[in-house]
């Protein structure tokens, strides 16, 4: 790994705020912001990837993967940044993006079955109630990305050793933001003219989270299936993390269009 640069990592589930978690870290002043997720931890030790940022003059790089390896706080040397969402949103997302029967049936949502939310879940509550353990590691919730004037987000900036500045939620210093392959995001007016551009809709994927920084709360729990939500309506943990609020409601299965 680089002798002088620090990185920091930000880690969760799919479509559970990683991405603009990245984007809000991304705009500090001094941390450059890699463009392109990993799907392993392990890539931030391999020569490609340390080529491809050498040069940079930013004092940190924040990377994101959208999945987190169980052994998470064997991982001494980087900062991690822990986010966790709303099972109920998190679902009904998987099932709006990829208009699958099952929340199994995407690669991405296989991964992240129930059983290993709940397995990610604890990890991630065991680490926020024993943080003097993990001084490396920092959890936050999506939820509390937006509250009392995104207070948690500052606190956030401090721990890892920036100065908090307004710019950083100006969803405007990412326009014309690029990929990996230094294409830029696309400008249009009407997204629907990307969808089914490419695999999974990535140019569309790239033009959503290249708009302004906004809180989605509850904008997908109606598209989640009515048995994922019954099963994810029995689980204790959910009240642990004050997430059982979140599935007081009956409309399930909302249409896609």
């Amino acid at each position: 790994m680089s002798d002088h640069k620090q990185f920091i990592l930000v880690c969760g589930v799919p479509h559970g705020g990683t991405t603009i978690m990245r984007k809000l870290i991304g705009n500090i002043d001094g941390i450059y912001d890699h463009p392109q997720e990993i799907d392993a931890i392990i890539q931030i030790n391999t020569k490609p990837f340390l080529d491809k940022i050498k040069d940079t003059e930013h004092k940190a790089i924040v990377v994101k993967s959208p999945f987190t390896p169980q052994n998470i706080t064997n991982y001494k040397n980087i900062k991690i940044v822990f986010v966790l969402k709303n099972p109920y949103d998190l679902y009904g997302s998987y099932r709006k993006r990829f208009k699958v029967e099952s929340h199994y049936t995407h690669s991405y949502a296989s991964r992240y079955g129930i059983d290993s939310y709940v397995s990610l879940a604890n990890i991630w509550l065991n680490i926020r109630n024993n943080s003097d353990s993990y001084p490396n590691i920092y959890t936050i919730k999506y939820e509390e990305m937006f509250d009392n004037d995104y207070a948690k987000v500052k606190d956030l900036v401090t721990w890892l050793g920036f100065d908090w500045d307004d710019n950083i939620i100006n969803s405007e210093r990412v326009a014309g933001h690029q990929n990996w392959n230094n294409k830029p995001v696309p400008k249009v007016d009407n997204p629907d003219v990307l969808k089914n551009t490419g695999a999974d809709n990535v140019p569309l994927r790239y033009w959503q989270i290249n708009q302004p920084f906004q809180d989605m709360t509850g904008q997908s729990k109606h598209y989640i299936f009515k048995n994922t939500k019954d099963k994810l309506d029995k689980l204790p943990i959910l009240k642990r993390l004050d997430y059982d609020k979140y599935g007081d409601y009956e409309e399930c299965e909302k249409d896609i269009n």
